[in-house]
């Protein structure tokens, strides 16, 4: 929605143990950042976030770490709760894009990219799709109108 900015990172920067998430208004008129009341929010998913994307309309934010994709609901004064997790797949979760509805997310881990559905009535994702990537996946990005999803794959050394 272009009014907040979520900030990953862990509350202990030298084990990052404990993830969290920091939340900030954004002004509209200048830019500046005010922390929301609370922030950081500690998000239960150590070692740390490793990826997160907020859907469009700003209702959730989806974070990824260890192998889960965790759901936050953030409500109207930014606050963030965990609310579901689902299984994320092998490796490390890499990037995750949203469509522009927010149903639908997509995340690249390893070699692989899996589409997950949303359901906002339970604020569960379902894994409902996956495909083997030709290499380990580095970033991925979704166009504004959801007609695509790029993947870039990590550079290998040809020797």
């Amino acid at each position: 929605s272009g009014r907040r900015l979520y900030l990953a990172e862990c509350l202990d920067p030298v084990t990052c143990e404990e993830a969290a998430v920091g939340v900030y208004d954004i002004d509209a008129l200048t830019g500046d950042l005010t922390p929301v009341p609370g922030s950081p929010f500690a998000v239960g998913v150590p070692p740390g976030p490793a990826a997160l994307v907020a859907d469009p309309n700003g209702r959730f934010l989806h974070i990824a770490r260890g192998g889960r994709l965790v759901i936050v609901v953030d409500p109207v004064d930014g606050s963030l709760r965990r609310s579901s997790s689902v299984d994320y797949g092998q490796g490390l979760p890499v990037s995750l894009g949203s469509s522009p509805s927010g149903r639908r997310i997509y995340g690249a881990t390893g070699n692989q990219l899996t589409t997950f559905l949303l359901d906002e009535r339970f604020v569960a994702l379902t894994p409902v799709d996956t495909i083997s990537l030709p290499g380990l996946a580095a970033g991925l990005a979704v166009d504004p109108l959801g007609r695509v999803v790029a993947v870039t794959l990590e550079c290998t050394d040809p020797a």
